[in-house]
């Protein structure tokens, strides 16, 4: 009886593993098709769809899109949280309390920002071309 037992684990972590693995394959051949963004969610909500609800781990683009998403509706915020494996607000607020927030202006999105007009500029003067 013991031995069955043992033999219906062994199937069932071999399966899981089957699982996992598709999983990957499927995931990396989505990345040309998804944003930065949105790539980063869909493998966090794969990787932890077969682990457990609070063994989360989470990496800075997760937390970025998560802490975007609540400072913009917290109350969309909950709402999705019960759809997919997100941080609770408590862990978003800690998470912002630990970040360096310095006052003035960023000159690293006014360059940003130059550079893509810039390159829309020579689009549309492509574009009038043709």
């Amino acid at each position: 009886m013991r031995e069955r037992k043992e033999n219906v684990f062994v199937v069932l972590v071999v399966k899981h593993w089957l699982v996992e693995h598709r999983l990957i394959k499927k995931l990396m051949q989505s990345k040309p098709f998804m944003s930065k963004e949105s790539h980063a969610l869909f493998s966090f909500q794969l990787r932890h769809a077969l682990k457990s609800k609070y063994s989360g781990r989470y990496d800075d683009s997760m937390k970025q899109i998560c802490l975007t998403w609540y400072y913009s509706s917290s109350k969309g915020y909950n709402a999705l949280r019960k759809i997919l494996s997100l941080p609770t607000p408590r862990t978003l607020r800690t998470w912002q309390s630990m970040m360096q927030v310095d006052i003035g202006i960023n000159h690293l999105i006014i360059l940003q920002q130059f550079k893509m007009s810039t390159k829309r500029s020579v689009l549309s003067s492509l574009m009038k071309l043709v």
